[in-house]
């Protein structure tokens, strides 16, 4: 009764298999898996995880990087749909491609404990919806989270980019941030779209506190919160279309400004940046344009860019200077 199952990669497509055909699995995280095969063929019917979904029975968290390359966020959607299973959570690691932030490690550890061990709890699946009909002419995002758990916040993420499914495209997709305000027991947010021949997806990743949580730290102790992610909605083009929506279709030439809230669009680490910010569509690529870089530092330290297959290196003075 305290068997639990996980694996990453083509391990997460053994941890599907083995909590579909094993009645001994109490719970199983897959770290998700290959693309599913949905064309009818015999790889489809027999050894992709969509074969199986339908006899999945016991709890579930899909660990789900919103960029992996092979684990696509539209099959994630895919198979909670044909899940039997009403306990299925998601842990979104927003931007990461193939690996999970800590935050998403934290919430596995703490999901496995309330689901193999006595004394522990774990949030329900949070709601999001979508309104297009909205007054202002925006998109609307409501995020309704469970409460029974300290909320350190909420973070809405939606993305133009739905059409790109292909190899490396998927590591690419541009999730763009919007701050949602909390109205009593919801969180609301209002979405610009710079035009409606995109689709439109959504999701919100509730992130609770782990201090004073009243359960063991996680092993992952690398964060103070844990991620709990709604399902993914996905509008259509033509559903935009017909919708009243206020385009906000003002373009820019500033990529980024590093105003209030940047790194939400941005992987952080201690020696490295990194963001898919050129994709965006308010912002123009002139064929023979120059990226201009405004750099200040403290101290003089060497300056690395990647963009695509090109990189440069420069040296920064330091001192607080603008190069």
């Amino acid at each position: 009764n305290r068997l639990g199952v996980d694996g990453f990669s083509m391990g997460g497509v053994i941890t599907f298999l083995t909590a579909a055909m094993d009645h001994r699995v109490k719970a199983a995280a897959p770290w998700w898996a290959p693309p599913l095969v949905l064309d009818g063929s015999l790889l489809g019917r027999t050894a992709s995880s969509n074969a199986y979904a339908n006899r999945i029975k016991c709890p579930l968290l899909i660990m789900a990087p919103s960029n992996d390359f092979h684990g696509k966020v539209e099959d994630v959607a895919w198979m909670i749909d044909h899940i039997p299973s009403k306990d299925v959570h998601v842990a979104g690691s927003v931007h990461f491609n193939h690996k999970n932030d800590a935050r998403s490690m934290a919430t596995r550890e703490l999901w496995f404990d309330a689901k193999l061990k006595d004394g522990y709890w774990f949030p329900e699946q949070p709601e999001l919806m979508v309104t297009l009909d909205a007054g202002d002419g925006r998109p609307q995002v409501v995020v309704r989270p469970s409460h029974t758990m300290e909320i350190a916040h909420v973070d809405v993420f939606y993305t133009r980019d739905g059409n790109m499914s292909g190899y490396p495209e998927l590591r690419t997709r541009y999730w763009q941030y919007a701050r949602p305000e909390r109205q009593a027991e919801i969180y609301r947010a209002s979405l610009d779209l710079y035009d409606v021949e995109e689709p439109l997806w959504v999701f919100a990743n509730v992130y609770y506190a782990l201090e004073d949580s009243g359960q063991a730290p996680a092993l992952t102790l690398a964060c103070d919160t844990f991620t709990v992610t709604t399902p993914l909605v996905m509008l259509s083009a033509e559903e935009l279309a017909q919708a009243d929506i206020k385009m906000q279709s003002k373009t820019t030439q500033v990529i980024e400004s590093f105003g209030a809230d940047w790194e939400k669009e941005w992987i952080v680490s201690d020696h490295r940046w990194d963001s898919w910010k050129l994709n965006n569509a308010r912002v123009p690529m002139p064929r023979y344009g120059k990226l201009v870089l405004d750099i200040q530092s403290d101290q003089a330290t060497p300056l690395t860019v990647e963009i695509g297959d090109y990189r440069s290196t420069c040296s920064i003075n330091g001192g607080g200077d603008t190069q």
